[in-house]
């Protein structure tokens, strides 16, 4: 049996852990967001250097109009590409977050039960009631988890219902 001191020590790891893991995972999501807008600005500057070569060879204003809706057509596309990603990966990222959370919760409390179950120290009020605040943290991080999972999925579905909107839209004065 491990002493108090290393039950201590042991749950103190595993929660400096735990928050080491949380900050790594948004650091990554923030560097695959940072990554995407870079990618989306190197192919914005190539497709914008090709759309002036060929506007610049438009021979009359009929191809110099078919072009600039071919351009804008293409940077509305461009749009709806990155934010539908953006969204996609900042949920991706918030998911990932939302289950370490839940993850370190849940080891969190089988540690203090097993800690608080083995504790000679504690009366037993005591450790009732500290078994029921932590099984009352782990149901709300439960609880947090399932609406910020509801919450990031109606978020990329409106962004991406506005975006095919507009495309329609587009779409339909083009026509």
């Amino acid at each position: 049996m491990k002493s108090s001191n290393e039950q201590f020590l042991d749950l103190y790891r595993s929660a400096i852990t735990a928050s080491a893991e949380t900050l790594r995972t948004c650091i990554e999501g923030a560097e695959r967001l940072r990554v995407q807008q870079l990618s989306s600005i190197r192919e914005a500057i190539e497709e914008n250097r090709r759309c002036l070569g060929e506007m610049a060879g438009s021979g009359n204003v009929n191809d110099l109009v078919a072009q600039q809706m071919k351009l804008a057509g293409s940077q509305l596309e461009r749009t709806v590409n990155y934010w539908s990603g953006f969204y996609l990966a900042a949920g991706e990222s918030q998911a990932e977050v939302t289950r370490q959370l839940r993850d370190s919760a849940s080891q969190l409390r089988d540690s203090l039960q097993e800690a608080f179950g083995s504790a000679s120290f504690v009366a037993e009020p005591v450790r009732q009631a500290m078994q029921d605040i932590v099984n009352s943290a782990f149901a709300s991080t439960a609880r947090v988890t399932e609406e910020a999972a509801k919450t990031t999925a109606a978020q990329v579905e409106t962004a991406t219902a506005g975006i095919r909107q507009t495309i329609a839209r587009q779409e339909r004065k083009s026509a």
